[in-house]
């Protein structure tokens, strides 16, 4: 059985749904229907209830949530001890627009490769839309970003911007 499909499942049975499941662990929501249903498959049973509009789990997932969730909090709890002080490594690759990544993130990087040493760090400096999946990026960053249920958003910064003009010059 796929533990982390497992670990999934009773994540969105916990949260009530998908979408608060989504929004709790920062996984699409597409990506946890995929996995919950690639465990349905693995058990040869249905373990949510998709006829109706209300979220429901069947008799079977109800007894598999009951009897997983002490077991998915064991194994995190034995994760943590296990890498109580583990730091983030590997690589990070973010897609950014060119003025931010110009000029606000490479301040923000330089403070992160300190902090975290063992991150390979890239920032893409690009205008256009990208694919998160298929061009390989961990993270994008966009103003107005295109809605898509697959991927999960975050709004991190709010800016206000002011035209300004000198108290002679004309307008118009």
């Amino acid at each position: 059985m796929d533990l982390n499909a497992l670990r999934e499942f009773t994540m969105v049975a916990l949260h009530g749904g998908f979408g608060a499941a989504s929004r709790q662990a920062g996984i699409p929501k597409a990506s946890l229907s995929l996995r919950v249903r690639q465990l349905e498959d693995e058990l040869g049973v249905r373990l949510i209830d998709r006829s109706s509009h209300a979220f429901r789990l069947t008799p079977e997932g109800e007894l598999l949530r009951q009897d997983a969730a002490p077991l998915i909090a064991e194994l995190a709890q034995l994760e943590e001890r296990m890498h109580p002080d583990q730091e983030p490594c590997g690589p990070l690759r973010i897609s950014a627009p060119m003025l931010l990544a110009h000029s606000t993130l490479g301040a923000l990087a330089a403070e992160y490769r300190k902090r975290y040493p063992q991150v390979q760090l890239e920032i893409v400096g690009e205008d256009r839309f990208v694919d998160l999946i298929t061009e390989g990026y961990d993270a994008v960053i966009r103003a107005n970003p295109q809605e898509n249920a697959d991927y999960i958003g975050r709004c991190f910064l709010r800016e206000r911007q002011v035209l300004e003009r000198f108290p002679d010059a004309r307008m118009g």
